[in-house]
């Protein structure tokens, strides 16, 4: 099966609806993390979505978005989706159809980071190949945006609830790829394949590393530790 997680807020209400508008013909089944919401938003009912709300986990922030872990099979595949984007019908097949190329020994994606040697800033000293961009060709990266992205659960599955940092979902999904030595890639994609509906809000993940990245950079430290490590 192709299990779909995704996590959202409030204040994100004009753009959720049509992500998952967009992503639900891309999964079997999609998992929806409702951060801090008092009611149920209609654009959540549907067959395919099964709710989890932070009353019951916790206010867990982006991390929601892999819940669903939990009750994934080892043989399923695992797909992180973001509530401010639009996705193309073929979104899925096409991650699977790279992630089955590469031997299923990775997690693959559309966005991602190469970090700098020798940094001392995560935000200000990576590399960045954008998931709006256009790319001719496969590239290993560091760190891969969990905002489009496929791994098979059987090679990473994983508690969640156990990461000690909330909203910094990407690094920490890196660590655990390279714990267990899966390689990390984006794969090859015309401009605006995936079209961002909106982009740094003020609420957004990526304001608040503007404002300060020193968790992050001790994260990518211990990232490329891992990744150097025998």
């Amino acid at each position: 099966m192709i299990i779909g997680g995704l996590a959202t807020m409030p204040s994100r209400q004009d753009t959720a609806a049509l992500a998952i508008r967009s992503i639900l013909p891309n999964v079997d089944r999609l998992y929806v993390y409702l951060d801090r919401f008092t009611a149920t938003p209609s654009y959540v009912v549907h067959p395919k979505i099964v709710l989890l709300k932070s009353q019951d986990f916790g206010a867990i922030g982006a991390n929601g978005k892999l819940l669903g872990l939990a009750s994934a099979n080892p043989d399923d595949f695992y797909v992180c989706f973001d509530d401010d984007n639009f996705y193309p019908r073929d979104f899925s097949l096409r991650l699977r159809l790279m992630l089955l190329a590469l031997n299923r020994s990775a997690a693959v994606g559309i966005h991602g980071s190469r970090l700098h040697r020798d940094f001392v800033s995560f935000s200000k000293q990576r590399t960045i190949f954008h998931f709006a961009g256009r790319r001719l060709r496969p590239r290993r990266v560091d760190v891969l945006a969990t905002n489009g992205c496929m791994f098979r659960v059987g090679t990473m599955q994983f508690d969640v609830l156990r990461w000690p940092e909330i909203n910094m979902v990407d690094l920490n999904f890196a660590l655990e790829s390279a714990r267990r030595r899966l390689d990390l890639w984006i794969l090859p994609q015309c401009r605006h394949w995936v079209r961002p509906l909106k982009e740094c809000q003020e609420d957004s993940i990526f304001k608040a590393l503007e404002k300060d990245d020193s968790r992050q950079t001790e994260l990518a430290h211990q990232l490329l530790s891992l990744r150097q490590s025998p």
